[in-house]
């Protein structure tokens, strides 16, 4: 295991690879987005697949050094390789028997391929330079999402349940949950008070307060347990990894 003082000269030699470090001690770094092998199996059909496997052992074969014992051994990957060459081509009369063998001699390879991926990642730990060297692509850095912008379009859909609201509004990119928020409206007019003279001095209804009404993952939400013929206001705010973003513009509903 490498010490913190290692992993931050190696950090600075890759740092134009877009590496991101968390740094909670001057002796203690940790590496963040680490850039990995990757190799998108199962969307290759077969003919591209046998290229894709062939080049990388033997890619892997002429490196001298980086990765002395490969697991499984490029021996075992050529083998595969060759096995589902035969059989992709013995299926090609569209034979069933023959093109099940084909999908066992292909699960195999890509089986093997996933392991000799994950120890492709072991050693080169994050090394982009030495990721590419062996064949196989490397996975993106993600963009960070920064603060959440406020959600559009909330509507209330008809629903025939009593008590009931049903809330729809556009999913936003990057949330992870939302939470709605409801306001009941008040009905009635305001009352007169007597103050110590006798005067009667009007104050209005106290107002309600904006209160939590549910939480979701999804674009919408359906609210029950409510007062029917009431009107309520609706509101909705997205959370993501930078906190919680504005609320949307409120609606006003009328509960059936």
């Amino acid at each position: 295991m490498p010490s913190g003082r290692e992993v931050c000269r190696r950090f600075v030699g890759r740092s134009a690879c877009g590496e991101q470090v968390i740094m909670s001690n001057p002796l203690k770094i940790k590496i963040m987005n680490k850039r990995k092998a990757v190799l998108a199996l199962s969307r290759m059909s077969v003919p591209y697949k046998l290229i894709r496997c062939q080049d990388i052992s033997q890619r892997m074969a002429g490196l001298t050094g980086p990765f002395p014992t490969p697991n499984p051994s490029l021996a075992t990957i050529d083998s595969q390789v060759t096995s589902l060459d035969k059989y992709y081509r013995d299926a090609l009369d569209l034979g069933k028997t023959r093109k099940a063998k084909m999908r066992e001699a292909e699960r195999e390879l890509d089986n093997s391929m996933r392991t000799l991926r994950d120890y492709v990642n072991e050693v080169a730990d994050g090394d982009v330079v030495l990721i590419l060297s062996t064949g196989f692509d490397v996975s993106k850095v993600p963009a960070p999402i920064g603060p959440l912008p406020q959600v559009e379009k909330l509507e209330s859909l008809v629903t025939k349940f009593p008590g009931t609201a049903d809330l729809r509004w556009s999913p936003v990119k990057g949330s992870r949950s939302y939470v709605v928020e409801l306001m009941l409206e008040p009905t009635e007019a305001p009352k007169p008070l007597f103050n110590a003279e006798g005067e009667a001095v009007f104050t209005a209804q106290e107002k309600d307060e904006w209160r939590y009404a549910t939480s979701t993952s999804r674009g919408r939400a359906t609210l029950g347990t409510l007062l029917s013929a009431r009107y309520y206001w609706f509101r909705v705010a997205a959370i993501g990894a930078a906190g919680q973003g504005p609320y949307s513009n409120p609606i006003r509903v009328i509960v059936g």
